[in-house]
């Protein structure tokens, strides 16, 4: 009998997660208004959609259903502090052109704090350097002269969410699961 003709046989789902700051009304309103300006000046790529604009905290990647307890208990154990976002910036990383927020060292301890009891826990996560943005065009592609109004914009937070992406007709779809 071979494992998927037995019966008590599970087999170990894999989800692609990441740990998020989702956004209000005002500021997706406040990047989709930038992004429009960009189109219209020529700029071309890959734009996020309105829905999936987010700041990742701690991106997860491949995780098997086993795991998912100990990242939900990581949410629940580290307690969430005041944090207010505020935009102020734009650049890139190569092709990837992001809105940043200003230094905020309540939500760096936070982001320390969350890692460290992921490490302590056994699950694997992506180490880069915690840098807060928030990507608005993959794939940029900006022609001469294109002029790049930062947005101003101030969101206060209160939870920061495990989302799960999913793949329809090969476009990220994020939704919040815990």
């Amino acid at each position: 009998m071979t494992p998927s003709q037995g019966l008590n046989y599970k087999r170990r789902e894999k989800m692609r997660l990441f740990i998020a700051i989702n956004f209000n009304e005002e500021i997706k309103d406040v990047l989709m208004d930038l992004a429009d300006d960009l189109r219209e000046q020529g700029a071309s790529g890959n734009f996020v959609p309105y829905d999936n604009l987010h700041l990742t905290l701690v991106f997860l990647g491949e995780v098997r259903d086993d795991e998912l307890i100990i990242i939900k208990d990581a949410l629940d154990y580290v307690p969430f502090p005041d944090i207010n976002i505020e935009i102020n910036e734009c650049g890139n990383f190569r092709d990837l052109f992001w809105v940043g927020t200003k230094e905020n060292k309540v939500l760096n301890e936070y982001v320390k704090k969350l890692r460290d009891y992921l490490r302590q826990e056994g699950i694997n996560f992506d180490k880069k350097k915690f840098k807060p943005h928030i990507t608005l065009i993959r794939r940029a592609n900006f022609p001469e002269g294109v002029v790049i109004k930062t947005p101003r914009a101030s969101m206060k937070c209160d939870k920061a969410s495990l989302m799960q992406t999913r793949f329809v007709k090969n476009k990220p779809v994020y939704s919040e699961i815990y």
